[in-house]
């Protein structure tokens, strides 16, 4: 009975500790998908609407070959494995990444890697003459342990297209045709979880401007996983049973 006690207060506190996130979102673990912009009639008419859309990507374990996810949904998992590590070189251009020369982060490939989501930015929902010129992808908020950055290698230069270092301006924003889809690397400067709000806009042919906001997560060498605490939570409880019995 003491033990009993003891140990109920624990699986308690143990449970109560989880994040949220870890039981309400699906994990996306490996294969292709897409942070996607859409345009969609949400009751009390149109509005840009920012959406994970799985094409092929494997999610809690199983493929979606197509499938879309609000962002409340949906977790991007970022595993720590030698494909998504990289170490900084001592050239000035990678200052923006957020890490000193010498020092460890990890990144999204442009590429598809077993094991690795293949993430892209699409905007194939859209309509191309439903707008007027290009979209905008726009970083506007971050609640996360390190910094977040997009960058890629046009014609062998390295160009950062986000980048958090150095506060986040009206610089973190790129450009993408309506109808379109492209990859680029996203890196991460520490390991946990990223909250990266993004801002998509543009310009309706008959709507005028539009813009909506989502945060998308990220879990960068993710922490043992919530099932694994329930599993020993529930192993604790059994024991506490037994003890009861005896």
């Amino acid at each position: 009975m003491h033990i009993t006690r003891l140990i109920l207060p624990a699986v308690t506190a143990l449970v109560l500790a989880l994040p949220a996130r870890v039981s309400a979102q699906a994990l996306w673990t490996e294969g292709h998908g897409d942070i996607g912009m859409a345009y969609e009639d949400e009751g009390s008419g149109f509005e840009v609407h920012p959406h994970w859309h799985i094409e092929g990507g494997t999610v809690d374990g199983t493929p979606r070959p197509d499938e879309e996810f609000d962002t409340a949904d949906l977790t991007l998992v970022v595993p720590n494995i030698p494909e998504t590590q990289a170490i900084r070189n001592a050239n000035s251009s990678w200052d923006p990444i957020g890490v000193g020369a010498g020092e460890a982060f990890w990144r999204l490939p442009t590429n598809p890697l077993a094991g690795v989501p293949y993430m892209g930015w699409a905007t194939e929902d859209l309509a191309v003459l439903d707008w007027v010129g290009d979209l905008t992808f726009s970083l506007t908020g971050l609640n996360a342990p390190g910094d977040i950055s997009v960058y890629y290698f046009p014609d062998g230069n390295l160009t950062f297209l986000w980048a958090s270092s150095d506060g986040i301006t009206g610089a973190d924003f790129f450009f993408q045709a309506p109808g379109a889809h492209q990859h680029f690397n996203v890196a991460f400067s520490a390991p946990g979880i990223y909250e990266v709000e993004i801002t998509m806009s543009g310009t309706h042919v008959v709507d005028g401007f539009q813009s909506g906001s989502s945060t998308f997560v990220f879990n960068v060498v993710p922490e043992p996983s919530s099932a694994l605490l329930l599993a020993a939570g529930a192993g604790i409880l059994v024991m506490a049973r037994r003890q009861r019995r005896s």
